[in-house]
């Protein structure tokens, strides 16, 4: 009988052994029992580990993959020994993960930069605690938005998620036990008609931040639904735009009337080839933020010259707050607001409520008029 000890190294699969049974067979041949070899990247010892035999199903294709799978698993353990820091790991997650976003990862990478990396860039990722991150937030609740305050918590706990998907964090996510607060991100700051007329007027000279700007004030978009407009959006006989992959995922439409079809009609009479992208920036692709022209233009006209927080500071999201705000004032109801704004619930466009006229009151006038008792 032969020795099992004395295999067979396989011509055409590296790594890869047999020997042959002196009393089995399989197919009219002696069958072949397959072991896999390769050396531990920590130890450098030789492992031999067993497959199987052709008999029950295995063969060389299936013991090389085995023995790939094996020294894959060894190197991620290798990987996930070595200590690493927030830094190395977010250079790699950013190459990997963030670049496939819409905005190429643009706004996740500022988040880091500039309010994850100076506290714990260089700290190990199985040093950072909870007691680290709950200052942390306190610290930057101070000057941020809720809301921006929950995108970098959004981003560390994604992260981490990742670390230990790739295993190079073998503890618990820190940020998971950081408790959530309740998020009152509402503005509370819209601009009056004359304010809004004195921006534009400021933004005439920029062009496109000009025309962005009046597109969000008239349709009520988002930055980055108007970043990303293509011309074959635009249903000019119609008058709406068609809003891909809105937030949320979901498409709609916008309506497109009055001075904002006029100047994407203009616009679309100097564009010679009018296909792709409405807006580009110097590189040929979307804005990934507003321009620092409409922070400028905002300055020149004073509109934030006496807010007093986040919420009520004037931004280029205020102008898709305008629409919705002028809409309520003038008593449009608040189901069409929501169909208008694109928001998936009518609690989001509840907060628009207290600008509407008292149509309750007014109601129940008109029901008692006449009623004497």
């Amino acid at each position: 009988m032969t020795n099992r000890t004395q295999l067979k190294k396989h011509q055409r699969y590296t790594g890869v052994y047999y020997y042959e049974s002196d009393t089995k067979t399989y197919k009219g041949r002696a069958d072949k029992c397959y072991y896999i070899m390769f050396h531990d990247p920590a130890t450098k010892k030789l492992v031999k580990r067993k497959v199987g035999w052709a008999s029950e199903g295995f063969s060389p294709e299936i013991a090389q993959k085995k023995r790939t799978e094996a020294l894959e698993g060894l190197h991620q353990e290798e990987e996930a020994t070595v200590e690493t820091t927030l830094d190395a790991f977010a250079e790699k997650y950013f190459t990997t993960v963030s670049d496939l976003k819409k905005d190429r990862g643009y706004n996740d990478r500022n988040r880091y930069k500039n309010h994850l990396q100076p506290t714990l860039g260089a700290r190990l990722l199985t040093a950072i605690a909870l007691e680290d991150l709950e200052k942390l937030r306190a610290k930057l609740s101070k000057d941020l938005s809720p809301q921006t305050v929950v995108h970098v918590f959004k981003l560390l706990k994604a992260m981490y998620n990742k670390a230990i998907a790739w295993n190079q964090f073998a503890g618990k996510n820190p940020v998971s036990g950081l408790k959530s607060k309740p998020l009152n991100n509402a503005r509370v700051r819209y601009l009056t008609r004359e304010e809004a007329r004195r921006l534009l007027e400021e933004l005439a000279p920029y062009g496109d931040i000009h025309d962005m700007a009046l597109l969000s004030l008239g349709a009520g978009l988002r930055f980055g639904e108007i970043a990303h407009l293509q011309w074959q959006d635009l249903n000019f006989d119609n008058e709406t735009a068609l809003i891909r992959d809105g937030k949320g995922g979901c498409d709609r439409h916008a309506q497109i009337k009055g001075p904002v079809k006029a100047t994407l009609l203009r616009r679309r009479e100097a564009t010679p080839d009018a296909v792709g992208f409405l807006w580009v920036n110097e590189k040929g692709v979307p804005h990934p933020f507003a321009p620092r022209s409409y922070e400028k233009a905002v300055d020149a006209v004073g509109l934030n010259s006496t807010s007093t927080g986040a919420k009520d500071k004037v931004v280029f999201h205020t102008l898709r707050h305008t629409f919705a705000s002028w809409l309520a004032i003038q008593g449009t109801p608040l189901y069409t607001i929501q169909r208008l704004m694109g928001h998936k619930t009518i609690k989001m466009t509840e907060r628009y409520a207290h600008l509407c006229p008292d149509v309750q009151a007014a109601a129940v006038e008109t029901m008692l008029s006449g009623f004497a008792g």
